[in-house]
């Protein structure tokens, strides 16, 4: 009873808090905050997060998009995709609201289309409205991504994994 007042309440914090209530993995639709926990995804899988040092206002992102060229991708298929191949093979990567932000910033674009060029990336994606991009895997050559990214003055680099936790417990160091 009182994680679903937790996630009930984290809607009403922001549209992507809810996730953080799951076990590491969440299918979330509405605004981010309608959250069906589903099994989690492979452990270890990499992730680099390239954040740069721009803000995006999401309701400029809103006003851009173009509602007619939304994706109509079913949302069920592309879950199903990503339970059974994982987040590396999964082929549902779909964010409507790249192409409005992109509108919005160029040089997040550009930005993405470089990284789309890094061989070690098996997906590049915009997070949500912007501005973060992730991408899943590793780059093959990492000390030269490195040389060239995170050199940029601009742009912020993380490393990470996925990781679950267990059911009813919170995220500890292994």
């Amino acid at each position: 009873m009182i994680k679903n007042q937790l996630v009930e309440w984290s809607g009403d914090l922001g549209s992507d808090i809810t996730f953080f209530l799951s076990r590491g993995t969440a299918y979330c639709t509405g605004r981010g905050e309608i959250m069906t926990p589903v099994a989690p995804m492979k452990d270890g899988t990499k992730v680099c997060i390239v954040k740069p040092n721009i803000g995006l206002s999401t309701p400029a992102v809103f006003r851009a998009m173009k509602y007619e060229k939304l994706s109509d991708a079913n949302p069920n298929t592309l879950l199903k995709q990503f339970l059974e191949y994982g987040a590396e093979d999964a082929d549902g990567y779909i964010n409507d609201l790249e192409e409005p932000a992109f509108q919005c910033l160029p040089e997040l674009g550009k930005l993405k289309n470089e990284l789309q060029k890094i061989a070690g990336f098996d997906h590049v994606m915009m997070s949500g409205s912007g501005t973060s991009i992730f991408c899943i895997g590793e780059p093959d050559e990492k000390d030269k991504f490195i040389d060239l990214f995170e050199q940029k003055a601009d742009l912020n680099v993380y490393f990470t994994e996925f990781i679950s936790r267990k059911e009813g417990l919170w995220y500890s160091a292994k």
